[in-house]
Parts: C-alpha cells; sequence; structure tokens
C-alpha cells in the first residue's frame, strides 16, 4: 500500500503532486472536473512556481509532479514552468498530461524535458495519437482509457 514516509527529514508523497499550468483548455467538454470551459485565460508564473516548490522540497519529495492545467500546451513559457519544476529538486519525474491536440506545434525542447505525457481521450474528439507519433522516441506516452 502506498503511504507516506518520512525519509531524511522529508515527507516523501508516493502518489505525486500536480501542478496547473493554466486553467483554460483549447476543448469545450461539458464534463470537464476543471471547469476550464468557462475559466479565463491564466497562466502560472514558471518563477513562482519555482520558488514555491523549492522552498516546499525542503521538507517533502514526491514520486513524480504532474503538469496539467486546463490544457498545458496553452502555456507559452510551458519549457520555462517545466524547467522550473525539474530544478525545484521536489522529484525526479515530471509528467504532463494533455489532450495532445497541441503537441504538433510544442517545443522541440519539451519531449526531453519531461518523463511521460499522459493523454487524455475523448471518445467524440479528435485523436491526438497523430500529433505525437514522430516525437514519442523522447518520453513514454501513455493514454488512460477507462471503460
Amino acid at each position: 500500500m502506498d503511504q507516506y514516509h518520512v525519509i531524511d527529514d522529508r515527507m516523501h508523497n508516493p502518489k505525486g503532486l500536480e501542478v496547473n499550468a493554466v486553467l483554460h483548455c483549447n476543448l469545450r467538454c461539458r464534463s470537464c472536473s476543471h471547469l476550464s470551459p468557462v475559466m479565463p485565460p491564466w497562466f502560472a508564473e514558471p518563477e513562482q512556481v519555482g520558488r514555491d516548490l523549492t522552498r516546499l522540497a525542503r521538507s517533502y519529495r514526491s514520486a513524480n509532479v504532474k503538469i496539467l492545467g486546463g490544457e498545458p500546451l496553452l502555456h507559452p513559457g510551458l519549457t520555462d514552468l517545466i524547467r522550473e519544476v525539474r530544478e525545484s529538486a521536489v522529484t525526479d519525474k515530471i509528467i504532463l498530461a494533455t489532450n495532445g491536440l497541441l503537441l504538433s506545434s510544442a517545443d522541440d525542447r519539451l519531449w526531453a524535458m519531461v518523463d511521460r505525457i499522459e493523454l487524455s481521450l475523448y471518445p467524440a474528439g479528435p485523436s491526438p495519437m497523430g500529433n505525437c507519433a514522430a516525437s514519442a522516441a523522447g518520453p513514454s506516452v501513455t493514454a488512460p482509457i477507462s471503460r
């Protein structure tokens, strides 16, 4: 069973930590659990996220940090945000959760900066799989699907 442990005077979270890069999205899903279709554009400030996570890392360690939104690929400074998360030392593993529709226009550096990309697939929506096939040699690409 995954439980929190104190190791080297830091709380270790085996389940992960989430960072909202943006609140808005490029889709308008009625069942959105983040209310992204009605949220105005908002972007997390990479430097502030870095400062907060660096401070947190003094007493906390996470199995991973998942960067999500809304749609995180809408963030114009996404690679800066990812760099700040990595440099904070709060985790060694960074996951990007995306609907994948903007992957083909993402900064090429993105693929080397994250450890895993999780694609959200929607039965009635367009498929992002063609958008990421050419670049998927870097991090693993997973598509959580509930049946």
